[in-house]
C-alpha cells in the first residue's frame, strides 16, 4: 500500500467509517500492511468500547452506525444540536489521541 494511500486510509478511520474498516481489514497489500491495519483496527474498536462515555457512544453510534443527522440526536434526546456536535467532536479527539499511538 502506498504511503499517500495509507494516510487516506488513516484519516478515514480516525472518523469511524465502517466501510473503511471492512476495506482495511481485507486489503490484499503486503503482510505487514495487513497486521498494521489489523491492529489499527483492534485498536479502534478497543478504544471505542473502553475510551469513550456513555454518553459519547451513544451519540457515536446514533451518527455513524445509523446514519442520523446532529439535528435527529438532538431531538431524539431532547438536547441541544450543539451539545450533540462537541459530544461527537469530543469523543472523535478522545478516538485520535488514543490511535495517534498506532498511526
Amino acid at each position: 500500500m502506498s504511503r499517500g494511500r495509507w494516510r487516506r486510509v488513516s484519516d478515514k478511520l480516525l472518523e469511524y467509517d465502517p466501510a473503511v474498516l471492512r476495506a482495511a481489514a481485507h486489503d490484499t497489500g503486503s503482510e505487514d500492511e495487513y497486521r498494521q491495519e489489523r491492529m489499527i483496527c483492534r485498536a479502534l474498536r478497543r478504544a471505542w468500547e473502553e475510551s469513550l462515555t456513555p454518553c459519547q457512544k451513544k451519540y457515536m453510534d446514533s451518527y455513524y452506525r445509523e446514519h442520523m443527522t446532529v439535528y435527529e440526536i438532538a431531538a431524539q434526546e431532547c438536547v441541544m444540536a450543539s451539545t450533540v456536535s462537541r459530544t461527537l467532536s469530543r469523543a472523535r479527539c478522545r478516538l485520535r489521541g488514543i490511535l495517534k499511538y498506532y498511526i
